[in-house]
């Protein structure tokens, strides 16, 4: 009997020590690997801001995004093409700069992935301001050309001048002034007169003679008073959005420096005016129609 019980114990033991070794060959034949890393996929690059509309002598940031799948390295090269003039650069932190001389009217600046070159991302850049006319010894910005009947309206590229808008005495009644308009302002005088004096006979015959639409301020109410026929003018609320579509693009400068300059449409009071700021943004509020460091920035259609 205790023969019989001492093989039943060595034959269980020989069955154990037969599946131990079984499994342990099993486990040496099939290992268990470490995870299979994937390498970077690049889907596509994009570039911000885009589209947009930049004047010369300007400078714009562009960022660019790249995205993938299992992170893909998030640098690219910055390149450009378009432009004219080689001044015109974009350099590696994707920094844009116009130069004063660019004559290029869209410019297209590629960021291209560093991982994989086969993805690259576009951005169009509209350049404000290119057609530029020299007339009456001034520099002017063509704002629109009727090709239909020759004519551009053009402004002054820069500010010409500090002027008041209307001229009037901080002693005297503010009543004196209220309900003022364009059409009573001295500013518009004078561009009509001295200023358009200062043009040759010849140089006047090609000013033409405009009707100026004088709209009320789109936020204030404040009424423009009545059309104006001129051959000087400033640019309206209106017109200065619709022809400057950025902040960068209504930039205007006085001997290299930044500055405000007048708009013909009321501010929020008839004794104020409106105006673009130095940074480019329309202050509706408008400024006193007497403040003195108010840039002058003429406006005219032209015969070619």
């Amino acid at each position: 009997m205790q023969k019989r019980l001492i093989n039943l114990v060595i034959s269980v033991l020989l069955i154990t020590l037969s599946i131990f070794t079984v499994g342990c060959e099993e486990n040496t034949s099939n290992p268990i690997l470490p995870p299979v890393s994937l390498p970077p996929v690049v889907q596509n690059v994009l570039i911000n801001p885009n589209p947009i509309t930049v004047s010369r002598e300007t400078t714009e940031h562009f960022m660019a995004s790249v995205n993938g799948s299992n992170d893909p390295p998030k640098t690219v090269t910055w390149s450009i093409t378009g432009n004219k003039d080689t001044l015109t650069t974009i350099d590696s932190a994707g920094r844009l700069s116009v130069n004063v001389n660019e004559t290029a009217q869209t410019i297209t600046v590629f960021a291209t992935s560093t991982y994989d070159t086969g993805k690259i991302g576009t951005a169009t850049v509209n350049v404000f301001g290119n057609d530029i006319i020299d007339f009456g010894g001034i520099s002017w910005s063509v704002l629109h050309r009727d090709v239909a009947n020759n004519r551009a309206l053009i402004i002054s590229r820069e500010i010409i001048e500090i002027r008041e808008y209307h001229k009037h005495h901080y002693a005297d009644p503010i009543e004196n002034i209220k309900g003022l308009t364009w059409e009573d302002s001295d500013l518009r005088t004078y561009l009509n007169n001295d200023f358009f004096n200062q043009f040759s006979s010849a140089e006047q015959l090609r000013i033409q003679t405009t009707l100026v639409s004088n709209s009320p301020n789109p936020e204030y109410g404040i009424s423009g008073g009545n059309n104006t026929n001129d051959k000087i003018f400033l640019l309206s609320i209106d017109e200065a959005e619709k022809y400057f579509p950025s902040f960068a693009s209504r930039v205007a400068r006085l001997n290299g420096s930044a500055s405000w300059w007048w708009l013909r449409s009321p501010g929020y009071i008839s004794t104020h005016a409106s105006y673009v700021y130095d940074f480019g943004n329309i202050r509706l509020n408008g400024s006193s129609v007497n403040a003195k460091s108010g840039g002058v920035r003429p406006a005219l259609w032209l015969n070619l």
